[in-house]
């Protein structure tokens, strides 16, 4: 599922930088046909939210983190 690592995208140096940086953990959104995806990638789902939109209409969101492991973020 997902991306092969010899085909993701170029992140800009992301990578470098959040190691650097001394990010504890990263927080997102999902839809749910994205749940799967980062679950995949090691983040964990904290709630279910429903985020309205301007036609009245609400979006499902799966809010999910994933938190820092003996001094780096795995993947």
């Amino acid at each position: 599922m997902g991306t092969p690592r010899d085909r993701q995208p170029d992140t800009g140096g992301f990578r470098e930088r959040r190691q650097r940086g001394g990010f504890r953990g990263f927080e997102l959104g999902a839809t749910i046909t994205g749940e799967r995806l980062y679950r995949a990638r090691g983040y964990q789902a904290i709630e279910r939210i429903e985020v309205p939109l301007t036609n009245g209409a609400s979006l499902p969101v799966i809010r999910m983190s994933k938190k820092r492991l003996l001094g780096r973020l795995d993947s």
